[in-house]
């Protein structure tokens, strides 16, 4: 995925209070955004929550959309895309 068009997933998702549901390596899952950083995607991942950060590759992600899901954490970080 490229980092534009995540960029815009992101916001929309962050802004309308929601998770943004993509999938990395074949594995859908609901993640909070932090940043994009050269060409990795710096987040909270609901299938690794007890890690406060994680780092996914652009390449690895397929698809990425708006969750259904509303955020349910207060989060330590600030996102880029507030």
């Amino acid at each position: 995925m490229d980092a534009i068009s995540l960029r815009a997933i992101c916001e929309a998702a962050l802004g309308a209070g929601k998770y943004v549901r993509l999938v990395h390596r074949g594995v859908a899952r609901d993640v909070y955004p932090f940043s994009i950083r050269q060409g990795y995607l710096f987040c909270w991942c609901s299938i690794h929550d007890d890690r406060e950060v994680e780092r996914m590759n652009l390449y690895n992600i397929s698809e990425a959309a708006v969750s259904s899901n509303d955020i349910g954490y207060s989060f330590p970080y600030a996102s880029d895309f507030e």
